[in-house]
């Protein structure tokens, strides 16, 4: 992974600069990472597990807490 910008500006005695983060599988073609929607950074918060970079692996994610602090139930279980 790789970190960049394609723009930067002078603000404040600083400077600033939108920054793009890139990823590759084999140091010669480089692509975008994209944004991490909400809901999906939510979700990789409630992560117990070490992440094995095993793509096969299956990582259970713990339901979100309702509203008073409890795990949501599924109703169909």
């Amino acid at each position: 992974m790789a970190q960049g910008g394609t723009r930067a500006a002078v603000l404040d005695g600083r400077v600033q600069g939108d920054r793009r983060v890139c990823f590759t599988q084999d140091a010669v073609d480089w692509l975008d990472l994209p944004e991490v929607p909400a809901a999906a950074a939510r979700a990789a918060a409630r992560l117990t597990a070490q992440l094995t970079g095993d793509p096969a692996a299956v990582v259970a994610v713990a339901p979100p807490p309702d509203a008073d602090g409890g795990a949501v139930r599924d109703s169909a279980a």
